[in-house]
């Protein structure tokens, strides 16, 4: 998905919704107005030049590059988006399971999953 479907049908599921880039970042900022447009609150961030729809992550474990997935689960958890119509906006099932992360045990042992 380019930047500007993602940003459209973000803006579908909100009209507050506002997608900010910079040629000097290849990071696209999500963000959502107040109700009187004066604040953002930042959401997440995604590839500027191809959005991913899963989250990439480090060894550590910190999130290497943010997924158009997670930026619509964080707007259905805070309620500023429908998840029915965002599910069928997107052609998706958000579902709501642990994540793929590593895990710091894992990294401790040197595995993934628990699985040596």
């Amino acid at each position: 998905m380019i930047l500007g479907t993602l940003e459209r049908k973000l803006k579908t599921l909100n009209s507050r919704i506002r997608v900010y880039s910079t040629a000097s970042i290849p990071i696209s900022g999500v963000y959502i107005a107040s109700p009187n447009l004066c604040e953002l609150e930042h959401i997440g961030g995604v590839d500027r030049d191809n959005p991913q729809e899963h989250v990439s992550y480090n060894t550590d474990g910190s999130i290497l590059r943010g997924g158009w997935r997670r930026i619509l689960k964080v707007l259905v958890e805070r309620g500023l988006v429908d998840r029915y119509k965002a599910e069928r906006l997107f052609q998706t099932h958000l579902e709501y399971k642990r994540s793929h992360k590593p895990r710091a045990k894992d990294k401790a042992l040197g595995t993934l999953g628990g699985h040596k």
